[in-house]
């Protein structure tokens, strides 16, 4: 069951990667970051921004504004830290957006 939620992440992370290349949204803060840069010293401000930037998707959702209400703070958190494993040369803002698209909003 993990494979195939893994395999269905990078199916659909690849083409969304791949669209939004030419014109990447302007994200700030620890949005900024590597998930390489990921650290126990960072994962205060790490999850803050995480949090922050989740909410903002969902105020923003028109279809679904409660993506993710059914997990806890640290399951968020920690679907995040599961992308950035899988992807750790990509942003923070790239791995919360794919937590959020595909596993959060999917119930996975």
């Amino acid at each position: 069951m993990l494979a195939r939620a893994i395999l269905f992440s990078v199916a659909i992370y690849l083409p969304c990667r791949a669209m939004a290349q030419p014109d990447p949204a302007t994200v700030f803060g620890q949005g900024l970051l590597s998930c390489s840069k990921w650290t126990p010293t960072t994962e205060v401000a790490y999850s803050q921004w995480i949090l922050g930037y989740l909410s903002g998707l969902n105020l923003l959702d028109k279809k679904d504004h409660h993506v993710g209400r059914d997990k806890s703070e640290r399951e968020i958190v920690d679907k995040v830290r599961e992308m950035c494993a899988f992807y750790p040369d990509d942003t923070l803002a790239a791995a919360a957006f794919l937590a959020w698209f595909v596993n959060l909003s999917t119930g996975h």
